[in-house]
């Protein structure tokens, strides 16, 4: 398996080149974003151990590509594998979709089942939108968990606090902070709270 070429913008020096974002299948790259004859740059990359772990050499695999907005996602057998955000508005975002195998290899691929379907913009703002409110506008992976589910800080270490009436009541109290430094004393840690009575579980920015 090579290459699955799902949204294309335009034909270039033959009416076989296709031209977009292509959602790479097979080859170690199955679950990763590349941008075929435009900026031939690989836009996300999936994690090579974990798609090792998901993917199905030989068998069948579900792929799903949810592009909403300037937000593309991939989903390979029902597990996230990247999250990409265009930030370029110059972009088109209209064009072709398209099933592609490079010239010229010995790989083969079948495809079966294939879906179309049209989704609606949600009211709020997209992910996308919000993430490009800030540096690169690409979402990052999560911090690991903690080892062996303790909470280990290091010396030095700024502790933030987030959350709604609660932590700002802990803002007031101190309680713990209190506990924190009586548990590492020797670890000089210092303390931040973002709390605010006002959180809510979808976006609300502050200065409104």
């Amino acid at each position: 398996m090579e290459v699955f070429s799902f949204v294309v913008v335009a034909s270039v020096g033959s009416q076989n080149e296709m031209v977009g974002y292509q959602a790479d299948i097979g080859a170690g790259w199955s679950g990763s974003l590349y941008d075929e004859s435009r900026r031939k740059i690989m836009l996300a990359e999936a994690d090579k151990k974990r798609m090792a772990r998901i993917e199905k050499p030989g068998e069948w695999n579900r792929y799903e590509i949810l592009a909403q907005g300037n937000q593309v996602k991939l989903f390979l057998n029902g597990s996230h594998m990247i999250t990409y955000v265009e930030s370029d508005q110059a972009i088109e975002q209209n064009g072709l979709v398209a099933l592609q195998i490079h010239g010229g290899c010995k790989a083969e691929i079948s495809f079966r089942n294939i879906k179309i379907e049209s989704l609606h913009l949600p009211e709020g703002p997209t992910e996308g939108v919000i993430l490009n409110r800030f540096g690169s506008g690409q979402p990052m992976d999560s911090k690991q968990p903690f080892s062996d589910g303790e909470f280990s800080p290091i010396e030095n270490e700024i502790v933030v606090m987030i959350g709604q009436e609660n932590f700002v009541r802990e803002q007031k109290s101190g309680a713990f902070e209190s506990r924190m430094i009586a548990g590492f004393p020797k670890l000089n840690l210092r303390f931040r709270s973002m709390a605010w009575e006002g959180d809510t579980v979808y976006e609300q920015w502050r200065e409104l």
